[in-house]
């Protein structure tokens, strides 16, 4: 039986190399609040979107991304940016991370609303466990 603190090391091992992995942990662990999300990830060229929500209204509002990166700041700082430049409709980017991120997040969350209109919500370490 995997334990909560063995799944919490696991998370915080992961690395670069297993960003699939954490991407389909992430999408099994998002299904019950977003049962239409669908994974749009690449290694490249898939425009800052790691997955969107299916609505049949063509709505694309609500973006996804998940990453591994230690530098979770600047992941985010990034994607936002990309996604403002390749999907201006998205509103909302949530941000699944393995890193231990908290109430740090929150100045960046609200850097991202000024400079972007985009609303960012962190899913972390924690989240996951």
């Amino acid at each position: 039986m995997l334990t909560q603190e063995r799944f919490r090391l696991a998370l915080r091992l992961a690395e670069g190399s297993q960003w699939r992995k954490f991407e389909t942990l992430s999408t099994v662990f998002l299904a019950d609040e977003y049962p239409s999300l669908r994974p749009l990830a690449a290694q490249s060229e898939d425009g800052g979107l790691d997955a969107m929500l299916f609505l049949p209204e063509d709505d694309d509002s609500t973006a996804v991304q998940f990453s591994v990166r230690r530098d979770w700041a600047s992941k985010i700082k990034e994607t936002c940016a990309r996604v403002k430049e390749t999907t201006p409709s998205v509103r909302v980017v949530i941000y699944a991370s393995n890193q231990e991120i908290g109430p740090a997040g929150s100045a960046i969350k609200k850097e991202m609303r000024v400079k972007h209109s985009l609303f960012v919500d962190i899913r972390d370490r924690e989240w996951f466990v």
